[in-house]
């Protein structure tokens, strides 16, 4: 993350979760362009931690990357969402007790 986030949507509900979506534009020294992930907050705390996406937009110029994130709707941002891999919580083998 490049550390300075943007909102997106205060309260961006998907299915049975309710989440803040923020994005994170940075500049892509590799590329020569600036890209925008989005950036997930569990209103419901169902995921500790932030939930980022694979670049949603890319623009040569900072500003019309600001642009495009603010016009995001909400099927884009459910898009991103839905690619993402969640993390699945670990589930604790059984322990066999021993006689």
């Amino acid at each position: 993350m490049s550390g300075e986030l943007l909102l997106v949507r205060e309260r961006f509900d998907l299915d049975d979760r309710a989440y803040t979506v923020m994005a994170d534009p940075a500049f892509d020294a590799a590329t020569g362009m600036w890209q925008a992930t989005l950036v997930f907050l569990s209103l419901d705390r169902s995921f500790s931690t932030p939930l980022s996406s694979a670049p949603v937009s890319r623009m040569v110029r900072r500003d019309d990357l600001l642009a495009a994130i603010r016009e995001l709707d909400d099927q884009e941002i459910a898009a991103a969402l839905r690619a993402i891999d969640l993390p699945l919580p670990k589930i604790r083998a059984k322990k066999k007790r021993g006689r």
